[in-house]
């Protein structure tokens, strides 16, 4: 997959093998906390609704958007356990 990174145009990609970037998704500005899910290859973002700077949705580029009235998220992150950069309990 590379580095998930938000720039202008929307989600790009970035190959530490090669050094190239590329454009994975054009959604326009401001989309923040991308993650991907290597279990399910679904990536997630939010983007701010309107003028605040939170939305109530967590957007999918594969899936359905997770929707929760009133919710006022930043950022959207996986919970997944790193069993390679800790141990487990």
């Amino acid at each position: 997959m590379g580095l998930l990174f938000s720039w202008r145009l929307g989600i790009g990609t970035f190959d530490t093998n090669t050094g190239e970037f590329s454009n994975l998704a054009t959604l326009g500005k401001n989309s923040k906390g991308i993650d991907y899910n290597p279990d399910t290859g679904e990536i997630i973002h939010c983007r701010p609704d309107y003028k605040d700077s939170r939305t109530y949705r967590v957007r999918s580029l594969t899936e359905k958007d997770r929707i929760m009235k009133g919710g006022k998220w930043y950022r959207a992150r996986w919970f997944i356990h790193n069993t390679f950069s800790y141990p487990i309990e």
